[in-house]
């Protein structure tokens, strides 16, 4: 260990002090990173956004009535159904206002399960492709920390991690597609 720490410390110093050749990234790794940042800014935009929406679609209002909240269509529902049966079943007017009431319950919960699968497949995704980019500047901290070590290796380590670097799925079709177009 005394020994990695101190050839680290002798190419460093050999680089400041007699301007030997800095060990750089490739082209290839900066327009990684460059794309990488890109998209975990978007992501985390998209995140922010759709966690208010999601919020939204489960935003429920207290109707005054016991404990009991409701989705505002919900609750308009109700109180359709609820004045139309005052109407009685010979009334047009009240079986009209007791269907649309029993619509807007169904479209409430509707919205309900569109909610939840919009957190379950969406927002869960999302998440975990904001996470696997942490990963990557995890992994990208470790290779600069790792710069210092061998510069005849780093390229070679630098395609070795790149390569074991599990991309999320959003990510690596894009980025895959755009480094061969490079080459």
């Amino acid at each position: 260990m005394p020994s990695k720490q101190f050839g680290k410390l002798r190419q460093w110093a050999g680089e400041k002090i007699t301007l030997e050749k800095k060990t750089l990234a490739t082209d290839e790794f900066k327009d990684l990173e460059q794309e990488i940042e890109r998209r975990r800014i978007g992501m985390e935009q998209i995140y922010e956004s759709s966690r208010s929406y999601y919020t939204y679609l489960l935003k429920k209002k207290d109707t005054g009535e016991g404990d009991q909240k409701f989705l505002p269509m919900e609750s308009l529902g109700r109180v359709m159904v609820s004045h139309g049966e005052e109407f009685g079943d010979d009334s047009a007017y009240g079986t009209s206002l007791c269907t649309l009431g029993k619509a807007h319950i169904n479209v409430a919960a509707q919205q309900e399960k569109f909610a939840e699968n919009f957190h379950s497949l969406f927002l869960t995704r999302v998440e975990a492709s904001i996470a696997e980019v942490a990963q990557f500047y995890v992994l990208r901290k470790k290779l600069k920390s790792r710069r210092y070590v061998s510069p005849s290796s780093t390229g070679q380590r630098l395609t070795s991690i790149i390569d074991s670097l599990s991309m999320p799925p959003c990510l690596s079709h894009n980025v895959n597609s755009s480094v061969r177009r490079r080459k």
